[in-house]
C-alpha cells in the first residue's frame, strides 16, 4: 500500500514556532541543513553519534519520520522517541538505521548474498511509519543515531510528516521511469567522452476510486500546498514493512510533483488523480 506525506515543518501554522537541536554538530555543516530540500547540503557531526531534538512548537500528529541521504553504514542504529511534555518519551523506533534491514548488521566481511548492502542505495535512508490508521501526537521528537564504522555522520534531510494512505492504493497504469543526468559527447576525432551523472527516479502514480473525503482532505491539499516546487515524501509499497523490508529502500521517494496536478471525477463520488513524481 502506498503512503504520502508532506513535511510538518512547512505547515503554514507551525513553521515559525519550531526549534531544532543536534549534538556534536559541525559549525560548517549546521543542523538547519536538515530542513533544506537539497540533499547535498548536509548536516554533519564531529563524532560517530548524535542526538537530534525537535520542538514543533505545538502538539502535532506525526506518522512518518525519515533521516535521508546519510553516510552511515549497515551497523548504524537509530532510536526515535516522541513526547508531549519533553519529559515522558515513548519509543516508536529502535533498531537498524537502514530501511532495508530488519536487524542491525554484524561486523563484516560478508558473503555476497549475505551482504547487508545488497538492495541498498548509495545514500541511505531510515524510515519509520506508524502504520495504517495509526498516528501519534507529539510536540517533542528525539532521534538518536550511532555508527561504529564512521568517524562522523552526515544527513541530507530530516523528514517528519503526517501520512495519507488511500484506502484503494496503486492502480494499473502506475510505473517507474529512470533518467540519467550524465553526458555523452564525442571529440572532433570521434572519441567518446563519458561524464557519468546521477540516476533520477520518476514514478507515475495513479490513484482511482478516491473518496470525497480523501480528495478534499488530502489530494486537494497536496496539489495546493506542494505545487511543483515544494517537496514531499512517499513510500510506494509499505507492504515491505515490518515483516519484509529488503526492498523498502527502493520504494522510498523524496520528490516533487512534476506533472499531473489535476483531479478528475471518475464516477459519482469517486475521484481520480495521477501524479508524475521526480526524485531529488
Amino acid at each position: 500500500m502506498i503512503v504520502f506525506a508532506s513535511p510538518v515543518e512547512q505547515h503554514p501554522y507551525i513553521q515559525s514556532n519550531m526549534t531544532l537541536g543536534m549534538t556534536n554538530i559541525s559549525s560548517n555543516f549546521p543542523s538547519t541543513n536538515l530542513f533544506t530540500y537539497d540533499p547535498t547540503n548536509v548536516a554533519k557531526t564531529t563524532a560517530n553519534n548524535t542526538v537530534i531534538t525537535l520542538d514543533l512548537g505545538m502538539a502535532r500528529w506525526v506518522s512518518i519520520i525519515s533521516l535521508m541521504y546519510s553516510n552511515v553504514g549497515p551497523r548504524a542504529t537509530i532510536k526515535v522517541e516522541g513526547s508531549l511534555d519533553n519529559t515522558n518519551f515513548i519509543t516508536v523506533e529502535n533498531g537498524p538505521f537502514w530501511a532495508n534491514l530488519a536487524t542491525v548488521a554484524a561486523a563484516g566481511p560478508y558473503a555476497e548474498d549475505a551482504d547487508p548492502r545488497k538492495g541498498s542505495l548509495p545514500r541511505n535512508h531510515s524510515f519509520w511509519y506508524a502504520g495504517a490508521g495509526v498516528e501519534n501526537s507529539f510536540r517533542y521528537i528525539r532521534i538518536s543515531v550511532a555508527d561504529p564504522d564512521v568517524a562522523s555522520l552526515s544527513f541530507g534531510r530530516l523528514f517528519i510528516g503526517r501520512a495519507f494512505r488511500p484506502k484503494v492504493s496503486y492502480q494499473y497504469g502506475s510505473g517507474f521511469k529512470f533518467e540519467d543526468s550524465g553526458r555523452r559527447e564525442r571529440t572532433d576525432q570521434g572519441a567518446l567522452i563519458l561524464d557519468p551523472g546521477k540516476s533520477i527516479v520518476l514514478a507515475s502514480v495513479k490513484l482511482d476510486f478516491l473518496s470525497t473525503n480523501e480528495m478534499y482532505d488530502y489530494i486537494w491539499e497536496f496539489n495546493y500546498w506542494r505545487g511543483s516546487c515544494r517537496e514531499f515524501f512517499c513510500c510506494l509499497d509499505t507492504t515491505n514493512t515490518p515483516a519484509s523490508v529488503a526492498r523498502l529502500q527502493k520504494n522510498l521517494l523524496y520528490c516533487t510533483i512534476t506533472d499531473g496536478r489535476n483531479i478528475d471525477s471518475a464516477s459519482f463520488e469517486a475521484w481520480s488523480q495521477t501524479w508524475i513524481l521526480e526524485s531529488f
